[in-house]
């Protein structure tokens, strides 16, 4: 609602644009409001601003017509109660309007609906998408909300297709909404969440059967009472999921706990896959590494995965290597986790896996701790040598039906002699085209190596590389920047930054850095 955007802006060109404007409601069936500020200080002026933004409003809609009507409400402000007054006020409004919405955002706090009270179903036959944001914090963390009456109108409505739900504060139960034609659901949370634990919130996805995109952001806060992990086994296919992300702490190992929903998702149309954790594994941790979580999801559902996108979680590089061989269909590969050039001196094997789906991560031997730093033993490297091309690799070899479900199934510790980097199998990735991915300590030449192996002599049925986009936790080295400008100049676009190497040593001499004796 700004006079340099369309479409005010658009009745500002000349007369007869402005007459085209006011006449075309299509262009007035958006509406995005910012009340004014409130000026405590004088009321007078706080009224008189939110009466212009109310008849600014209602001008607007005049315009719009018959349309349906998308409409967004952002308030940041506080939830006083001379600041809940004011904006009533203009939500008031769009009450009138309540049979053509179509789209409604709105970012405010709950008490703010109150002109809503009293809405139906039936006041909203138009309504396909619904989207809110709490953004007051309450102090008690315990505290569940109920799905507030004055937005009773969303449940059972029967066209909605887009479900939103952003709490910051304490938990929030789900309206009775129509699960089964939903194609969109955002859930995200701090504190704790929308469903008792993670068999609720399976039992809710498994109502999902319409579904094509998915966000669901776990709590990240340690402060509410969750219950704690325990290994779930409910399998759920949602048969038209295509776009799937999911952001949790695996430090916190409560019931919703990123693997739980991983291990129990089948998506055979996924597309997209985002996963964002945080690095570490804490002591005594008996919940599975996301990585594992991830390879058993697309181990079961086999999808048509285009792009792969994964961050601060901890990267096991044989079952990295081995969630790529189930994905080859990936044209991007995003990989950011700052925390890859610690985990080469962990001193932790890969986990392995027993029968019944745990995991258990042992110490290496002392003479292998000794090998992990040498230069072919960096996790990073092991992933660029699987990708990196080999010339003289099988080309021609077809997986039997027989080696597949192997391949699919099978989720065991390896090592570098595994079959998962063997030159007999097909090219890994083959239609790789962007490449994003924090390197760290990774070799800068096998970079290089990477980056030739799929940008001059492509093999045929492999893709040639369009981007490259990476950071080395090291100094920049001049025969590889020289080969990544050679590259530039033929046409690649590679983006690549260098960092100063920062010491293992938690307490650092302060003479770190100083010529001389100290």
């Amino acid at each position: 609602m700004h006079g340099s955007e369309a479409p005010v802006l658009l009745g500002r060109v000349c007369s007869e644009w402005r007459r085209v404007s006011l006449a075309t409601p299509e262009v007035w069936c958006s509406l995005h409001i910012v009340p004014p500020n409130v000026s405590f200080n004088n009321s007078a002026l706080s009224a008189a601003r939110f009466q212009k933004k109310r008849e600014l409003v209602q001008t607007w809609l005049a315009r719009s017509g018959a349309c349906p009507l998308s409409i967004s409400f952002v308030w940041f402000a506080g939830d006083s109660e001379d600041e809940v007054r004011l904006c009533v006020s203009i939500l008031e409004v769009l009450i009138p309007m309540c049979h053509r919405w179509k789209t409604l955002d709105f970012q405010v706090p709950l008490k703010m609906f109150k002109p809503f009270i009293g809405l139906t179903v039936a006041d909203v036959p138009s309504l396909e998408g619904m989207s809110l944001m709490d953004n007051r914090t309450q102090l008690d963390t315990e505290s569940v909300d109920h799905w507030p009456e004055s937005l009773n109108f969303v449940e059972s409505a029967t066209r909605l297709r887009t479900f939103t739900l952003t709490s910051f504060s304490g938990g929030m139960r789900l309206p009775s909404i129509p699960w089964s034609q939903l194609t969109t659901l955002y859930l995200e949370a701090n504190i704790s969440f929308f469903f008792s634990d993670s068999c609720e919130l399976l039992s809710t996805l498994s109502e999902c059967a319409s579904l094509q995109h998915c966000t669901l952001k776990f709590p990240l806060s340690h402060t509410a009472s969750l219950p704690t992990y325990q290994k779930v086994d409910m399998v759920v296919t949602l048969p038209n999921l295509q776009v799937l992300c999911l952001d949790g702490d695996q430090h916190l190992h409560n019931t919703f706990h990123i693997s739980n929903t991983l291990m129990n998702l089948i998506a055979p149309k996924l597309r997209k896959l985002e996963i964002l954790g945080r690095s570490g594994r804490p002591d005594g941790s008996i919940a599975p590494e996301p990585l594992l979580a991830i390879r058993k999801l697309l181990a079961r559902s086999k999808p048509p995965l285009e792009r792969l996108i994964v961050e601060s979680i901890t990267i096991f590089p044989e079952h990295f290597i081995a969630c790529l061989r189930l994905a080859p269909n990936l044209v991007d590969l995003v990989v950011h986790n700052w925390t890859l050039r610690i985990h080469g001196n962990t001193g932790l094997a890969s986990p392995a896996v027993g029968d019944d789906g745990q995991q258990t991560i042992a110490p290496l031997p002392q003479e292998s701790m000794g090998q992990r730093s040498r230069e072919e033993d960096i996790p990073e490297n092991l992933i660029l040598k699987a990708l990196t091309l080999k010339r003289k690799a099988k080309q021609d070899r077809l997986c039997s039906p027989a080696a597949a479900e192997l391949d699919s199934t099978i989720i065991q510790p390896a090592s570098p002699s595994s079959p998962y980097l063997d030159d007999d199998y097909d090219p890994l990735c083959p239609h790789l085209q962007r490449f994003d991915f924090t390197l760290c300590d990774a070799s800068q030449v096998l970079f290089c190596d990477f980056i030739a192996s799929r940008w001059k002599d492509v093999p045929d049925g492999v893709a040639k590389i369009r981007s490259v986009k990476c950071n080395f936790t090291a100094f920049e080295e001049e025969a590889a920047t020289e080969r990544i400008d050679l590259f530039r100049s033929e046409g690649l676009i590679a983006f690549v930054t260098h960092q100063v190497p920062i010491a293992d040593d938690l307490n650092p001499s302060p003479w770190t850095g100083l010529e001389g004796p100290p």
